[in-house]
């Protein structure tokens, strides 16, 4: 079985600036897609937001910083 590392995700999507992205192993979608979910509400007033998507032949979910 391949080792699959983890990345902070909080810190990450936070720190991430409009066009940039993050690629997250497929084993934290639940996680990712939940804290994204937070950040949409929490910072709307600043207009954060990314999209996601879900690669299952890659096994990864990216997430790109939109605003």
């Amino acid at each position: 079985m391949e080792q699959v590392t983890k990345l902070p995700i909080s810190p990450t999507l936070r720190n991430l600036k409009p066009g940039e992205k993050a690629v997250f192993p497929i084993e934290q979608s639940s996680s990712v897609i939940a804290i994204v979910s937070k950040f949409r509400k929490d910072m709307a007033r600043i207009g954060w937001e990314v999209e996601t998507k879900v690669d299952t032949k890659a096994y990864t979910v990216t997430v790109s910083r939109t605003q």
